[in-house]
């Protein structure tokens, strides 16, 4: 077996020009499988430069009444780009109805830029379908408390398909196990007999 290395590095231009930072915020969808359910947040970087959004997603019910808040830590959003980020519902699962978020997101430029805080209500529906999807065909929305995402969100600029870092993350981790069966066999070859 051979194994061969590589090395993946980013690489930031900064090129002359005023730095802004902006985020947009559109609307939510719900998702998820398996018991792991996820509200889709779509968020925007409208600017410039590289942000770092941190912020919380409120749910109530069309009557008002307040039924979970989610908080939330993106990584770096890159310029010009979108995601439906994912954020996972701990507790109690929404079951099928119509909902209002109340979103909050503060964000940094980072290397410039400033700062600034957006906030956004929309409206959205969960289907029998969406739920069944999540939680299959019973009746229970208990989501698991500590659900997490299985893969990194796809990040895209108009476009779909799978993110590259997806298939980093899997080469990444298929180069780690044959790393350590490597090891464990060189290991057992260097044993006397």
């Amino acid at each position: 077996m051979r194994l061969r290395s590589l090395s993946i590095v980013a690489v930031q231009v900064n090129v002359p020009g005023t730095l802004v930072a902006k985020l947009a915020v559109g609307g939510v969808t719900a998702g998820g499988r398996k018991g792991f359910q996820q509200l889709l947040l779509h968020v925007a970087n409208t600017g410039n430069v590289m942000l770092k959004p941190r912020g919380s997603i409120s749910v109530s019910d069309t009557k008002g009444h307040a039924l979970g808040t989610y908080a939330f830590h993106m990584d770096t959003l890159l310029p010009r780009t979108a995601i439906d980020y994912p954020v996972n519902v701990k507790g109690r699962g929404l079951g099928a109805g119509d909902y209002k978020a109340s979103v909050r997101i503060s964000y940094t430029g980072l290397g410039g830029g400033g700062s600034g805080l957006v906030a956004s209500a929309p409206a959205f529906t969960i289907s029998s379908k969406q739920q069944s999807q999540v939680f299959g065909g019973t009746t229970n929305t208990t989501a698991a408390p500590s659900a997490q995402p299985t893969a990194a969100p796809p990040a895209t600029s108009g476009g779909g398909g799978t993110a590259p870092l997806v298939y980093i993350g899997i080469g990444a981790g298929i180069v780690i196990l044959l790393g350590a069966v490597y090891a464990l066999g060189a290991r057992r070859a260097r044993r006397p007999a």
